[in-house]
């Protein structure tokens, strides 16, 4: 595999996984209770952002998505044996049904 496309994986990967997080917690309603939360923590970020400045934050976020694909391939290398597993069950099953000549 080549490194440019390892880092694809990972930022799509990321990404995916970022993107869900967020529709879960708006769809299981606890997106109101995160904000406020935050809200009463009492930053103020135009401060921080201005200090650091927008192309840094930016900059932050896309390492943050590669990161979080890196660290999902990573856990997959420990659930592989599990799901091969679970891959060798439903053969098995389906095998004995006839399913699979």
């Amino acid at each position: 595999m080549q490194i440019g496309s390892r880092f694809t994986e990972y930022g799509l990967t990321g990404g995916f996984f970022w993107i869900c997080q967020l529709l879960f917690l708006v769809y299981s309603g606890q997106a109101k209770t995160l904000l406020s939360n935050l809200s009463s923590v009492k930053l103020d970020p135009t401060s921080w952002i201005s200090q650091i400045g927008p192309t840094a934050i930016s900059a932050l976020a896309i390492i943050a998505v590669f990161v979080t694909g890196l660290l999902l391939d990573l856990f997959a290398v420990y659930f592989r044996p599990m799901e091969m597993r679970v891959f060798r069950q439903h053969l098995v099953r389906a095998t004995a049904t006839g399913w699979v000549g």
